[in-house]
């Protein structure tokens, strides 16, 4: 009869580290796809978003200096904003242009 009880205080005891072993298992589980992906999705999202945003901006700055240099030649040159310039100029600024658009897909690719 004893070894009987004791036969039935393991089963028991096996059932329930059997049993929480499942449930910490399905609670991990639970955790990661309920809680923790999507977490990490919308941070994703986010510096998505935001290194788009810096590019553009990096992009868009690069254009205003282009700009800016193109105009401060033109009135060293006494000629109006938005000039025609000499080919070795025109290729000169872009040149340099092209160089800063480069290094905005450097810093944010």
């Amino acid at each position: 009869m004893m070894k009987r009880k004791m036969q039935l205080h393991k089963n028991s005891l096996l059932v329930f580290i059997t049993s929480a072993s499942i449930l910490i298992v399905a609670l991990s589980v639970a955790y990661y796809f309920i809680y923790y992906l999507p977490k990490k999705e919308e941070q994703q999202r986010t510096d998505r978003i935001d290194r788009e945003e810096h590019l553009n901006k990096c992009l868009e700055d690069a254009g205003k200096s282009k700009k800016e240099v193109w105009n401060s030649v033109c009135e060293i040159e006494g000629k109006e904003e938005d000039c025609r310039l000499s080919t070795f100029r025109f290729d000169k600024i872009n040149e340099r242009f092209d160089m800063a658009k480069e290094e905005c897909f450097k810093i944010y690719p």
